[in-house]
């Protein structure tokens, strides 16, 4: 890249955290009964009404608005398209210009939107993150190259430093010996003369080969082992690695659990690898014959160790440090699995356990929401959504922040490092601190219908229009006070103002929903034994009040006292109009860089070069203080160097 990094127009990140607690909040669990609390049961009525367009899938034909041309081409065998959700069993059945089945959400997609704002506000778990998920990110650092072998003698694992020689490997090229790969397989072992002159295109591989033979010729030809990577279109050189004859390192086992899960990723890819099954092979058998690796190397307690192995120089590396942990280390927000341990949301919406008996059941049950008007015109026009990628909690300047008191400053960290050069420097979980829970701001989703076309990463959808009202029920069963306080507030937030996010496209703008509750009914025993239901209506005066529809009695419903995690969900759950237009996923622009030149990944690489943007905090977004200005995000941009 070129030296002169320039700064462009602002944006807001489409996402950002709701702050976790200093610790969650944990107890054994009692029932209400134990406990002689009173408890109802009962139900809310409830509405719900688009904001912006909603998209939820009706899987049932993922080809529903494929067009003609679309079903027969053979390079869209893999693509989507799919109509709105409802009972309709859409298998074989044609494409509709205008469909008037009646859509339907599903409760369980307002049920996840609803816990996730009950778990923020009222400091439960996080109970939808996956505990032993490896967290892993691409990085551009150069690494080192190295033979990996098993050492009988020790039973350990050792890394012996190349020297990586370039290998021509494209005919009419004039640097080197041309040589047809396929005439080599991965890791065989080979004898080369090298250039005596550095070839000047690359830093890092300055030598070429200018003969290569599969036995030795004489004396002075160099031993060494062929690394063939993953294909790519201008691709000139493979590698050979020469064994420098500098003391072989040994390699830590849970190095080499973390290069096998990578290896994994790379024959999940598409195409795979195949170059590398044979690693995969060797290694879980414990021993293997030598291999050509690239490797990084991290200091601990004054001492330096090989790290992050990986078949590809540039490369995705396998942190560690493991959710679970960092979940531990930051307040034990990792997610319930015992009835000793039960954080207040799953006290009141369950949690399955791998222990059946620790399991806890739902209180709470959401029925499906269903359209109240008849009218047949429901949908917008079908549109094509653009790439949406799954979420990536490997960009630590989002996903974390650094304790500086304990690490110190750094322009560059991940889960397990931080690095202000080439020395690496390993973290402790307490070095760092989890964002919190992801919400996405509220903003008008733009028009796509004519910018992208159907692709196999590009999905054609037909969303609901906005406006549309839903009516749904919410019923629970013997919770306390305030639980049913609490259930409430996740609902409606106490403020007509504020939505939740639900269905697919978040990101772009899509399901933003509000719900108004309209009735709440709760079940009694009179003293003859009989059922009574108590009816309220609520109070058109303020959210969270309710007047009994026969009698004088009024029930308050409110959550009263306030915390920084409740402000802050309601000031993501409010549409702001200060920012709604300037929302987008992070710009990043490299002249010269082709296709990719102006796309999310340049932005993060540009933003690893310079004084390190992070991701301001929603109250930094939503501030007029002139402080704040300087945590803003921006647009980033250069020029890619020519050398």
């Amino acid at each position: 890249m070129g030296s002169k990094i320039k700064k462009g127009d602002r944006f807001v990140n489409p996402y950002n955290f709701v702050s976790l607690g200093e610790a969650c909040d944990k107890s054994p669990f009692i029932s209400p009964f134990e406990q002689q609390e009173k408890t109802y049961t009962g139900y809310f009525m409830c509405e719900l009404i688009t904001k912006t367009p909603l998209f939820i899938p009706n899987t049932s034909n993922n080809k529903a608005l494929h067009k003609a041309e679309e079903r027969n081409n053979d390079n869209l065998s893999d693509s989507s398209s799919f109509e709105f959700f409802s009972y309709t069993n859409l298998k074989g059945q044609p494409v509709q210009n205008q469909p008037n089945y009646e859509p339907i959400i599903p409760g369980s997609e307002i049920r996840g939107a609803v816990r996730s704002v009950h778990e923020a506000a009222f400091n439960g778990c996080l109970s939808q993150v996956t505990p032993d998920k490896s967290l892993h990110r691409r990085t551009m650092d150069a690494k080192l190259a190295g033979i990996l072998s098993f050492d009988e003698k020790e039973k350990k694992f050792k890394i012996q430093p190349c020297e990586r020689v370039m290998l021509n490997v494209k005919k009419g090229h004039p640097e080197g010996k041309y040589v047809d790969k396929r005439n080599y397989r991965e890791g065989e072992k080979v004898y080369i003369k090298k250039s005596p002159e550095p070839y000047k295109g690359k830093q890092n591989m300055p030598f070429v080969v200018d003969n290569i033979e599969k036995f030795r010729k004489e004396e002075d030809w160099l031993e060494g082992y062929i690394h063939i990577g993953e294909f790519f279109p201008r691709k000139h050189h493979e590698s050979v690695f020469v064994p420098t004859g500098a003391t072989s390192c040994t390699v830590a086992p849970e190095q080499i659990k973390a290069f096998l899960e990578l290896l994994q990723m790379y024959k999940e890819n598409e195409p795979p690898h195949e170059g590398y099954k044979r690693y995969r092979e060797e290694l879980g058998e414990g021993s293997i014959n030598k291999i050509p690796v690239y490797y990084n190397e991290i200091k601990e307690n004054q001492q330096t160790y090989p790290a992050y192995l990986s078949p590809a120089n540039l490369s995705n590396e396998i942190f560690h440090q493991k959710v679970e942990n960092l979940l531990k280390e930051n307040g034990g927000y990792q997610p319930c699995t015992c009835r000793q341990n039960v954080c207040p949301s799953c006290a009141l919406f369950g949690f399955v356990s791998k222990k059946a008996s620790q399991s806890l059941a739902s209180r709470v049950r959401f029925s499906d929401a269903k359209i109240e008007e008849k009218n047949g015109q429901y949908f917008k026009e079908p549109v094509v959504l653009p790439e949406l990628g799954e979420p990536k909690p490997g960009t630590v300047e989002f996903y974390t922040k650094r304790n500086t008191e304990t690490s110190g400053e750094t322009r560059f960290w991940t889960y397990d490092y931080k690095t202000n050069g080439k020395v690496r420097m390993k973290l402790k979980p307490t070095d760092l601190t989890i964002r919190g829970r992801k919400f996405y701001w509220h903003h008008k989703p733009k028009n796509t219908t004519t910018k992208y076309a159907l692709t196999n990463m590009r999905q054609r959808i037909r969303p609901l229009k906005e406006n549309q009202v839903f009516s749904f029920r919410v019923y629970f069963e013997n919770i306390t006070d305030q639980e049913l306080k609490t259930l409430q507030w996740a609902l409606d937030f106490n403020d007509g103002n504020c939505a939740h996010k639900i269905g697919r496209g978040k990101p772009l703008g899509y399901g933003s929903v509000k719900i108004q509750l309209k009735r709440l009914v709760t079940r009694s025993v009179s003293e003859n034994g009989e059922w009574l239901l108590n009816q309220y209506e609520p109070d058109p005066n303020c959210i969270g009040k309710w007047k009994h529809q026969d009698t004088e009695e009024q029930r308050d419903n409110r959550v009263v006292e306030t915390t920084d995690q409740r402000d802050e969900i309601l000031q993501i759950a409010t549409f702001c109009q200060e920012i709604k237009d300037i929302i987008s996923y992070p710009k990043g622009k490299v002249e010269g860089a082709g296709k990719n030149s102006e796309a999310s990944h340049q932005w993060f690489t540009l933003n690893k070069q310079q004084e390190k943007q992070i991701l301001p905090t929603i109250q930094e977004e939503l501030s007029k203080n002139d402080d704040f200005h300087l945590k803003e995000l921006y647009k980033i941009s250069a020029k890619r160097s020519q050398t």
